[in-house]
């Protein structure tokens, strides 16, 4: 008989955080689950702390893998997972209330849906644990709240709610093998195709802002994230869900656009091509009813969308007054982009002038490296037909000389022959008679 909730939890060298992980999820009130934790190459004593888990309690299930990423990790689960329900846990996080699985589960199951949420803590790195907005606002009294997806369109904080492993094998939904952002493509499509879910007013799922946070992002990464960004732009463009692709949009120009910045100078990785991507991706339609609706919102909605707080500080783009002539027309679409469809202070986007200062001068250059090229095809013309001339001549002069030397040797003939030498004499005895008489 299958469990109740599979818990797939990926682990990579989370030793530190592990115990309070796992603690959290073996002493939830539902005990009918399946613990399936995936160690996705950890270099510390991780798999280890899994072994010693899995010795004590029968519900664990251990895989390893080679370093992947946590898509890959969350992905090995789901293939063996037989829970009705699915939930993802990081292995540095955990779980606010023991009784939160139970509570979720029944009341998804009660109330037939297929994804059933609760609300979000956030542990800060000063330890402060703070109330994430997701959700709370719409909660007065009820114990449950029933959503259409369609009317919120969020991408993020997928880990507080279960999934039905149904509507994921259904629609084949995997996380993609990004090293970044590979949670909301696969959250966005689960969401879309439930159409529904319940979320249950209690404190479920603690996430721990830590090395994470401050984690860098190389070329690969970024190349992975702008991948991730621009699946959700192109799914909500297909569907009409309009507000996600706003989102999406203001996650690319604020909450991420320097991570792009700074990772724009590694031009094998590919990146300019996928960022070239992302801008014909873009749907003004869509943009255009996004910013309609929010201009009305409420302020509460905004908060929970986390779609108030995007905008570029001036100051930050300081940092790139140095940034090279070539990157900067490469960050030129972004910046028409803002300019053109989001709205945003111009003050923020002063360097557009020097970037479309610096495409000018390159066009000039342009023009100017094409009139020389014209110039130099012109002097390469006039030197072919100088050389092709010059060959003419030397074949003109080649047959003069063959026809020279027949005359000469056709003279040397003559002067040899038998008939010259006697028209000599004959020529040179009168003149000698004559000579003669004279003196005579």
């Amino acid at each position: 008989m299958p469990s109740k909730v599979s818990i797939i939890i990926p682990v990579y060298n989370a030793a530190n955080y592990l115990n309070e992980c796992l603690d959290s999820v073996t002493n939830q009130t539902l005990k009918d689950i399946e613990i399936i934790c995936v160690d996705d190459g950890s270099t510390d004593n991780s798999f280890e702390i899994l072994q010693e888990y899995a010795s004590k309690d029968e519900r664990f299930i251990i895989l390893q893998q080679e370093n992947k990423g946590a898509g890959a990790a969350r992905n090995k689960g789901l293939e063996i997972a037989k829970g009705e329900f699915v939930a993802f846990l990081d292995s540095d996080d955990f779980y606010a209330d023991l009784a939160a699985l139970e509570q979720l589960y029944n009341t998804a199951v009660d109330k037939n849906f297929l994804i059933a949420g609760a609300f979000r803590l956030h542990l800060r790195i000063d330890w402060q644990l703070v109330k994430h907005p997701l959700h709370r606002f719409f909660f007065t009294d009820e114990t449950y709240k029933a959503f259409n997806y369609t009317d919120l369109q969020y991408d993020y904080h997928y880990h507080g709610y279960i999934f039905s492993k149904e509507i994921i094998d259904k629609n084949n939904l995997r996380f993609p093998a990004y090293k970044r952002f590979q949670d909301p493509p696969f959250f966005v499509k689960v969401m879309f195709y439930a159409k529904q879910f319940i979320v249950v007013p209690i404190e479920f799922y603690v996430f721990r802002e830590s090395e994470r946070c401050n984690s860098l992002f190389n070329s690969e990464k970024t190349c992975d994230l702008m991948r991730g960004l621009n699946d959700n732009l192109e799914f909500s463009s297909a569907n009409n869900l309009a507000i996600l692709h706003y989102i999406c949009i203001k996650r690319i120009l604020g909450e991420f656009f320097f991570t792009i910045a700074d990772n724009l100078s590694d031009v094998d990785s590919g990146i300019v091509e996928i960022l070239f991507r992302t801008s014909t991706l873009l749907n003004a339609k869509l943009i255009d009813e996004a910013q309609r609706f929010l201009e009305t919102a409420d302020t509460h909605f905004l908060e929970m969308m986390e779609i108030h707080n995007f905008e570029i500080l001036p100051e930050k783009l300081k940092n790139y007054e140095n940034l090279s002539g070539e990157n900067r027309v490469k960050l030129a679409f972004l910046a028409r982009m803002a300019r053109e469809r989001i709205i945003f202070n111009n003050e923020k986007w002063y360097f557009i002038g020097e970037t479309e200062k610096v495409t000018t001068e390159k066009n000039e250059i342009i023009l100017q490296n094409k009139n020389l090229q014209t110039k130099l095809d012109k002097i390469e013309n006039a030197k072919s037909e100088l050389i092709a001339r010059n060959e003419l001549l030397v074949y003109k002069q080649g047959e003069l000389e063959n026809q020279l030397n027949k005359v000469n040797n056709d003279v040397i003939i003559i002067q040899k022959s038998i008939s010259y030498k006697l028209g000599l004499f004959v020529t040179w005895l009168p003149r000698k008679l004559i000579d003669f008489f004279k003196h005579t």
